[in-house]
């Protein structure tokens, strides 16, 4: 290894440790915060957005002291969803006809449109078209980054419902949506994109409405070159903070008007993990189990930390070092950080081309999206991805043990159980079902650049990605086709709802129990186990493993195993 990369590698270690530190620093407080929000406690942004809800309520109709059983959120959550489509919809196909379009772009194809609007408001952001050479900048500002906000205060609310089933004892409401959404937005999105815009915007992310301009190229054999503009720092923020993920541009955090300098690099990491993490925090103090919530917290970072380190050497420790689709600016193990980071979190933005990482350096990222958004996942997500295999584990633990399984107090029962299942088993049979039609039909396959191992991971990993809602791409698919444009579609909406719903209807469960005076005592027992201990750790850490293996381990082997023996010419 080279003076110069051995230097890299240590500058990476030593922003890890500094991005981690600062994350735990900035999460604590915001956790914190964050539960206050959604317990409808007095918070110091009170002053300045108090006015602003109690006038969108009224502006609205929304009585906020109405809560809703777990069937009425559930009708919200999905009327949003149509709302959402439909506005967005529209604003794509007449987009030739609405302000700031200075390149008059046309209105977007049906099939693409349909796409992208389910795409961002399933908090997917897949993108299968490049948005500087398709979008408008009203599109861009008034359709994607509102869908990015909205999408995001979704799986947060959510999350919060699923939290106060948990918590609440003998009651029938898990709150208002309507509320939590708007509580969301205002006092915890809006807030940190701002700053994260301004910091941004100082770093170079540009923000303007200029004309694209056509300059001459660097190459005379090439021609001229196209000089985008955008507010492009506006919409970064919110991609990142809200595990959105879609970029302005279609290089997305590899163009250098997304991700100009290492600190704003440094600053888009932070910001992919921060809220993620802060909800896990934010749930500890909800229920009161702080150290439950570390524990989580441990095995996560130690899944994440232990990814990187995987990848990173198969990176660096091939036949030759690989430095096949990375961005000079910020190096292999940069971009390595990022990959796992963002398939961790359910973001799917990307600073490299996750596609020409090494066969087995690849299917890091891959196996982090097919746990189920478990790992750290989107915002809100994340938090009942994780509670999902909890629940599951609580079950196994108290079969073992001979004892009725419980958690936090509450007993988990048959319909727990099933409605868990469902949640868990709906994303991977519909990865499986749809990626081996796929790969049946020649025309797809002809969308492919690599017509073997790699070809199918490549169409493996979008069919993942899409249903997982990451949205990040594997590379070498030509995707912007109406058969994957609206099979995309699908994935998306079956990814999304097909969790968000059992989950209420488990919250809707746990809440109407009452917890007894002996499970009061043993409120931090899961069945007879600690939920606190390192035993009941692994058992969780070992059924994700378990359940992730039994669904993929056929499709991976088929892949990028397959990809690497076919290297190794065995």
């Amino acid at each position: 290894m080279s003076a110069a990369l051995l230097w890299q590698e240590w500058q990476t270690w030593l922003e890890i440790f500094i991005l981690v530190g600062i994350l735990i620093g900035l999460a604590i407080p915001l956790g914190k915060y964050i539960a206050k929000v959604y317990q409808g406690q007095s918070v110091w942004l009170d002053k300045i957005m108090g006015p602003v809800e109690r006038a969108l309520y009224k502006l609205s109709w929304i009585d906020p002291l109405v809560e809703m059983s777990w069937q009425n959120y559930a009708k919200a959550v999905v009327s949003l969803g149509i709302i959402s489509f439909l506005f967005l919809y529209a604003l794509l196909r007449l987009q030739y006809y609405l302000p700031l379009n200075p390149q008059q772009f046309l209105g977007v194809e049906p099939d693409l449109a349909f796409n992208i609007s389910i795409s961002f408001l399933t908090n997917t952001n897949w993108q299968s078209y490049e948005g500087e050479k398709v979008l408008s900048y009203f599109s861009q500002m008034m359709g994607l980054s509102v869908q990015n906000f909205v999408s995001a205060a979704t799986g947060m609310a959510v999350a919060m419902a699923f939290v106060r089933g948990i918590k609440g004892r003998a009651l029938i409401t898990l709150g208002n949506f309507w509320v939590d959404i708007t509580r969301g937005i205002l006092y915890i999105l809006l807030p940190l994109s701002l700053v994260m815009a301004i910091l941004l915007s100082a770093e170079g992310v540009i923000q303007n409405f200029n004309t694209y301009l056509t300059l001459p190229s660097i190459d005379v054999n090439s021609g001229a070159q196209m000089m985008p503009g955008g507010p492009v720092a506006s919409q970064v923020a919110i991609k990142q903070l809200g595990s959105n993920g879609g970029g302005f541009f279609g290089a997305n955090s590899a163009h250098p008007f997304e991700n100009p300098t290492p600190f704003s690099n440094f600053l888009q990491l932070l910001a992919i993990l921060l809220i993620p993490v802060s909800f896990i925090i934010a749930y500890g103090k909800i229920v009161a189990q702080p150290k439950h919530t570390r524990a989580l917290l441990g095995l996560l970072f130690s899944v994440l930390i232990i990814g990187f380190i995987l990848c990173g050497y198969l990176e660096l420790n091939g036949t030759i070092i690989n430095y096949e689709g990375k961005e000079y600016r910020h190096g292999i193990l940069n971009s390595v950080l990022w990959s796992v980071a963002t398939t961790a979190t359910a973001n799917g933005s990307t600073n490299a081309l996750i596609g020409e990482f090494t066969a087995l350096g690849g299917m890091i990222p891959l196996l982090f999206m097919l746990t189920g958004e478990t790992l750290f996942g989107g915002v809100g997500q994340g938090l009942y991805s994780l509670i999902l295999y909890i629940l599951i584990t609580v079950f196994i633990a108290g079969l073992m043990a001979g004892k009725m399984p419980a958690y936090l107090g509450k007993k988990i029962e048959v319909f727990e159980i099933k409605m868990t299942m469902l949640a868990m088993l709906i994303p991977p049979l519909t990865i499986l079902i749809i990626s081996a039609i796929s790969v049946q039909i020649p025309h797809i396959n002809q969308l492919v650049s690599h017509q073997s191992a790699k070809g199918f991971t490549t169409l493996f990993y979008a069919f993942a990605s899409t249903t997982v809602n990451n949205g990040s791409a594997f590379g070498g698919l030509k995707a912007n086709v109406p058969f994957l444009n609206i099979i995309f579609g699908i994935t998306m909406i079956l990814g999304r709802y097909g969790v968000m719903i059992p989950v209420l209807a488990i919250g809707g469960s746990l809440i109407r129990k009452s917890m007894t005076i002996e499970q009061h005592h043993h409120s931090l027992k899961a069945s007879g186990v600690s939920t606190n201990s390192m035993v009941f750790i692994v058992l969780l850490f070992s059924i994700i493993v378990l359940i992730s293996l039994l669904n993929f381990f056929p499709a991976v082997l088929m892949g990028p195993v397959a990809e690497y023996l076919a290297e190794l010419n065995l």
